[in-house]
Order: structure tokens, then sequence, then C-alpha cells
């Protein structure tokens, strides 16, 4: 995903493309990383020491986003996670829509105005505000926190107080607190954002036999795709267009092809890995049809070239399939959600804080 990632920003935007890569991240992904116009930069992992012990797997890590203040040489950095994708050249608008001097952060207020997207955000890099933050971060503490890097810069940089001035017209520079919201409007009502594209409604083409009512701004307008949740577009057939010969539907084109998004996707990842137009299944992948160079790994990773490693013992791996094959809740494994299995004493303080919730809410006029 990160490669094809790496392919839309390479097609998209007119800036350098800079990778982050942790210890863990192998020669051969650097280089094929490399090959296609991304800047490898090193970084280590940054640890929280107070990390509720239900948060495992790939989410234990996220704290390390904030070595995007140490990306020296640029006055402004937007952050996109690996699993994200450009749709359209005016994807770099974000960097306008980023226009205070005084951020230090700018990102998008979640649903809920307590925390933004850290999957898509701009900063303004320096080493002087990094140490701050490892500084806050060591003795930062939340034990209910589902989403480290989330809890944290929603703590550090004041959210929900940007919200309350924000509708209490007394927003400023002062106010902020180094923070931008670029989807809060006027008396700080969210807005439909165009780079806010981790969609939580229902998807369109995430339902193989009909198509639903799209997102207004979804199809035409979004700037960015966010295989945040469920939505994983690789689990998806391939449609006719983008690979006319391997398609499995052969006298019909799928309900969910229509979508520009998913057509996109499937170009971009086909050309990220050409095997990929063979993983329907492990039979197709070693049949003749297939390139010699293919190899079947599993039914999550499926058809790569031989010369690429299944990497099935990867943390991003392990994630990606305890997220696609556990339901909320009941998982030890599935990274980033609560388990009572695993950390009854985080469940129980979430339980109380929701039962608090509800009756603040029942209490008001």
């Amino acid at each position: 995903m990160a490669l094809t990632s790496a392919l839309s920003v390479r097609m998209f935007s007119c800036y350098d493309h800079i990778v982050i890569a942790t210890p863990e991240v192998s020669a051969d992904v650097r280089s094929r990383l490399t090959a296609v116009g991304a800047d490898v930069r090193n970084v280590s992992w940054v640890r929280w020491k107070n990390q509720p012990q239900g948060i495992i797997d790939g989410y234990q890590w996220l704290m390390t986003k904030l070595q995007l203040w140490s990306v020296e040489g640029y006055e402004q950095v937007a952050l996109i996670d690996a699993d994200i994708i450009l749709l359209r050249p005016d994807a770099d608008e974000i960097f306008d829509q980023c226009d205070k001097s005084s951020a230090f952060l700018c990102a998008a207020v979640e649903k809920d105005f307590r925390t933004v997207n850290s999957g898509i955000m701009v900063a303004r890099p320096g080493r002087d505000r990094l140490a701050a933050m490892l500084d806050a971060l060591a003795t930062f503490s939340k034990p209910t926190a589902i989403f480290p890097d989330m809890a944290f810069l929603a703590n550090y940089f004041r959210v929900r107080d940007y919200v309350n001035h924000a509708r209490l017209g007394t927003l400023n520079s002062t106010t902020a607190h180094g923070l931008q919201l670029f989807n809060i409007g006027p008396r700080g009502r969210r807005l439909p954002a165009l780079f806010d594209t981790c969609f939580k409604a229902r998807i369109p083409f995430m339902q193989p036999n009909r198509v639903l009512p799209a997102l207004p701004h979804l199809e035409s307008t979004a700037r960015m795709w966010h295989a945040c949740g469920r939505h994983k577009l690789e689990a998806l057939p391939l449609c006719p267009s983008v690979a006319p010969t391997t398609a499995a539907a052969v006298n019909a084109t799928p309900a969910f092809c229509a979508s520009r998004i998913l057509r996109l996707y499937q170009w971009l990842y086909l050309r990220a890995n050409p095997c990929a137009a063979h993983s329907a299944s492990a039979a197709r992948c070693g049949a003749g049809a297939a390139p010699s160079g293919c190899r079947w790994c599993s039914d999550l990773v499926r058809c790569v070239p031989k010369t690429w490693p299944c990497y099935l013992d990867d943390t991003a791996t392990r994630a990606y399939e305890s997220r696609m094959t556990a339901a909320k809740g009941k998982s030890t494994t599935r990274p980033g959600w609560c388990s009572h299995t695993c950390d009854p004493k985080c469940c129980a303080l979430r339980m109380q804080h929701r039962n608090a919730s509800k009756t603040k809410r029942a209490r008001r006029p």
C-alpha cells in the first residue's frame, strides 16, 4: 500500500515526497520506494511509556508520527498515512488550507469535536517543537486512549478549547494554542472537508451487489482517499476497465466499478504490484496466464513477485489480519481496541466514562 500511495503522490503532487522509515522497514522496500521518487529518511521509534496495555500490535508505535516535526529543510510538511492515495492534482491545496503561520499543527477535527484525524495533517517542523512535545509525552497519561497519537495531539494542542473558542467567536492566534482545524467553520461548525476522507458512512463500492448513494463530495471533489477501518480496496475484484483480461467479471461490470476512486486505486495498485492481476486465487497466481515471476503468499498478502518477501510476520500484516478478521471489542489481537480479555481495567474505565457522558446528556434541559 505504501508503494501505491507513493505512486499517487508522484502522479498528482508537485512537491517532494518524503517517506519517514522506521528501523523495521527492509532495504528492499526502501529501494522500491526510492525507485518511484520517494526520499526515504530514517527515524527512530517514539514510545509512549504510559501507554495502556489494551493498545497492541501496530498501534503501539503511532507516537512515531511525532517525527513529522523532525523533517528539516521545509517550512511546511504534510503527513499522509501509508494507506492514503491522492485523487486529484489539487491535492496540494492542503497547504493553502493550512495558512496560519502561528499554527504548528493543521488538521481536521473528528466528529466528536475532541480529537483530530492524524492520518492527514500539516506541520511546521522544528527540533525545538519536537523536543517540547516529547517532554510533554513523557508525562501524558490517558488510560482510555484507543489511538495514542490522536489522544496526545488532542491534549497537547487543546482541541476542545479551540472548538469552544470557535463557537464563541473568540478564536485568535493566542487562543488557538498553535493549532488550526481546517474543517471548522463559523460558530464552530464542522464543514465537509475535502481532505478529511476517513469516511465512516456507507461507501458505494463496499457493497459488491448494489450501488448506494455516494457521499456528496466523495467522487467529484475529494482530494484524498483514506483506506481506514475495513475499507480496504484491495479486497475487491479487479474491474474490467483496469485489467480486461484478468478481471473476475466477464459478462458484466460489477456495480462498484462505477467508482472512479476504486478504478484509480486499482490502476495504481497494478503498477505497484503487477502480480496483483492474478490475485483472485492461489490457483490463478500459479496458473499459466500468470507470469513465472509471481507467487502466492497468503489470503491477505496474496499474489506478489517472487523477488518480494511475503512479510507474513510483519507488524503491519498482523494488524491488517486482525482488523479484517476480528469483530470489534472481541479480539485480543485487534490493534487499537480495548478488549475485555486483554485489558479489563481499560475497558472498565471506558465504560465508566461512556456512562458518565450519557448521564450528562440526559440532564441537559
